[in-house]
C-alpha cells in the first residue's frame, strides 16, 4: 500500500500476476476536498468504476480530506500496476489495491457507502447496508488523519493497518441483511472517514473466494458458513487454519 505519500498520480504494482475474471478493490484517501478522484487505470487496461466518495473539511487535522472505493471486475490476468488519477497533487495520500477470486464477473456490486463522523467512544463505523444475496464479500476502508492506534472489527480479518492512519478489512457475510463495518481506535472524539462496498459472489454457495494485498497476512479462522473462503499473500507463507465450513491458504 502507499500510505502517506505525496502524489496526484499515485501507482501502486501488484507484486504478482493478476487472475483473468478476478476483481480488483481500490481503496484511497488523499489530502484534499475540491473533487472526487479523476479515474483509476491500470497496466492491464482494466475498466474501473469509481463508488460514492466523502469529501469534508477536517480542521482538528488542519486540512481537507477525502476517501473513496474504486473496482474493476472480470479483469485480465499478467503483471499490473494500477494508477488512481487525484484532481489535485495531494501531499498526504494512501492507496490500497487488493485483488479477489470468486466474485460474480458481471455486475458483483451490490450497495456501497462513504462517511466522515466524529468517532464516539472510541468506535467507528461504516453502514449499516442490506445486501441482497447470502455470501457476499463485505469490504471496508478507514483513515483517521489525526494518527492514533486502529483495532480491526469483530469479525472482520485486517488486510492493512498500519496502526496509524489507515486499515483496511474484509469479511464474508453468511445471511444476507443489514451489515455494519466497525473499527475500534485508541481515542474518543476524533473525525474518521470510510467507505464500504459489498460484492456478490459466482455462486451463492461452495464458493471459494481469494483475496491478496502485497503485505499482509491473517491465519485467524472466521464464523463458520456454508462458504469456502481464502485469503493469499504474495510471497508469504505462513502456515494454515481450517475451520468447519471455512479453510483459508497462506
Amino acid at each position: 500500500m502507499l500510505n502517506n505519500v505525496v502524489c496526484q498520480d499515485c501507482s501502486q504494482a501488484f507484486s504478482s500476476n493478476n487472475t483473468v475474471g478476478n476483481l480488483i478493490v481500490v481503496y484511497v484517501w488523499w489530502n484534499d476536498k475540491s473533487a472526487p478522484i479523476s479515474s483509476v487505470t491500470d497496466s492491464n487496461g482494466n475498466s474501473y468504476t469509481i463508488l460514492a466518495s466523502t469529501l469534508a473539511t477536517n480542521t482538528s487535522a488542519g486540512g481537507d480530506y477525502s476517501n473513496e472505493l474504486a473496482y474493476a471486475s472480470n479483469i485480465a490476468s499478467g503483471p499490473n500496476t494500477v494508477t488512481v488519477h487525484l484532481p489535485v497533487n495531494s501531499s498526504h495520500t494512501g492507496v490500497f489495491i487488493g485483488e479477489y477470486s470468486g466474485i460474480a464477473t458481471a455486475f458483483p456490486l451490490d450497495q456501497a457507502t462513504s462517511i466522515t463522523a466524529i468517532i464516539p467512544q472510541g468506535t467507528a463505523t461504516a453502514g449499516p447496508v442490506t445486501t441482497t444475496a447470502n455470501g457476499e464479500l463485505i469490504f471496508a476502508g478507514f483513515f483517521e488523519p489525526n494518527g492514533i492506534n486502529i483495532t480491526v472489527g469483530t469479525g472482520y480479518t485486517s488486510r492493512f493497518n498500519d496502526n496509524t492512519f489507515t486499515l483496511v478489512e474484509d469479511k464474508i457475510q453468511a445471511a444476507a441483511g443489514s451489515v455494519t463495518s466497525s473499527v475500534a481506535y485508541s481515542g474518543s472524539a476524533n473525525p474518521y472517514f470510510a467507505s464500504m462496498v459489498t460484492f456478490q459472489t459466482a455462486v451463492q454457495r461452495g464458493i471459494q473466494v481469494s483475496s491478496r494485498s502485497d503485505k499482509l497476512s491473517d491465519s485467524r479462522p472466521s464464523a463458520t458458513s456454508n462458504h469456502t473462503f481464502a485469503f493469499t499473500v504474495n510471497n508469504q507463507i505462513t502456515g494454515s487454519s481450517t475451520k468447519p465450513g471455512i479453510s483459508r491458504r497462506f
